[in-house]
């Protein structure tokens, strides 16, 4: 493959993590549709481990980044489970873990008290954390921030660990019934999410559950949309990236995303892999259309 040869110093390239989000998931599905390359040459060989030097600082970076984002959503829709739910002081309606730590049960009362303080005073506690959860309910909305610090301080408090709150969130979400607009199933696979993608480690595993947290938004809109880092006059780019990832025919398609760290030796590992040139490429699937 002599096409390559003096076209860029392998050796010397260094994959940086892109601070934007929109270059993050771009970089991602890109990462993922890299070809295998037979290693025939040095550089083949370069090219095959700068592949995979990529996917080692991008995958576990993305790893603990989405975590967040899963972290946050969940505590933000928590909020809602007194208003929305069938949540109540008698235990018969708590779900079963309840049962086998009391923790939980402490947790609920005490996030009860402290999300109250945020709200006017009201005799009817339903109606003061509806108000609460409906308050503000905006992209920086200063609830969803609140629900998010005290589930923190909580966790401290109880000594209890991130996964152990994400398993009473699904639990709750769950096993309770929740209006329409709110928890439900749709956010214990959230939860599911958050849990699978805390158990991985080997890069194929974190692939698929890196893929799935990102699948979820698209499928819901529920979850990248609760964060101020992903704000770009709105979130409708969010959705946008996710349908052209999804449509795309060809991996070019999304060169226009990544980032330049990416960008700059993207189309050399394609070009290893068997793909054509960038015009080829768009040429074929103009005709396929």
């Amino acid at each position: 493959m002599n096409w390559y040869k003096q076209a860029i110093s392998f050796n010397r390239y260094e994959y940086k993590i892109p601070e934007d989000p929109k270059n993050l998931m771009y970089d991602f599905y890109m990462t993922t549709a890299f070809p295998e390359i037979d290693s025939t040459d040095r550089n083949s060989e370069s090219l095959n481990l700068i592949v995979q030097d990529i996917k080692e600082k991008l995958y576990p970076y993305l790893k603990k980044h989405i975590s967040q984002a899963l972290s946050f959503a969940i505590s933000s829709e928590f909020r809602h489970v007194y208003a929305e739910s069938n949540f109540s002081e008698e235990a018969a309606e708590y779900p079963e873990s309840f049962e086998n730590d009391t923790r939980y049960l402490d947790f609920m009362n005490d996030f009860q008290t402290k999300m109250m303080r945020d709200v006017a005073f009201t005799d009817d506690v339903n109606n003061r954390l509806d108000e609460l959860g409906q308050r503000n309910d905006s992209p920086r909305s200063h609830t969803r921030a609140r629900s998010y610090a005290i589930i923190r301080e909580l966790m401290d408090e109880k000594d209890m660990d991130r996964r152990e709150f994400v398993q009473m969130a699904k639990d709750l979400f769950s096993d309770l019934e929740w209006s329409p607009a709110y928890g439900g199933d749709s956010w214990a696979g959230v939860c599911t999410a958050w849990l699978k993608l805390d158990a991985a480690n080997s890069l194929s595993d974190l692939q698929v559950w890196i893929d799935h947290a990102y699948s979820i938004q698209h499928n819901t809109d529920t979850v990248f949309n609760k964060l101020t880092h992903y704000y770009k006059d709105g979130y409708q780019w969010i959705a946008q990236a996710l349908d052209e990832k999804f449509e795309a025919k060809s991996p070019y398609e999304l060169m226009h995303g990544i980032s330049p760290s990416l960008k700059s030796v993207a189309t050399y590992i394609f070009k290893a892999g068997g793909y054509g040139t960038v015009e080829t490429e768009y040429g074929n699937i103009q005709q396929e259309k």
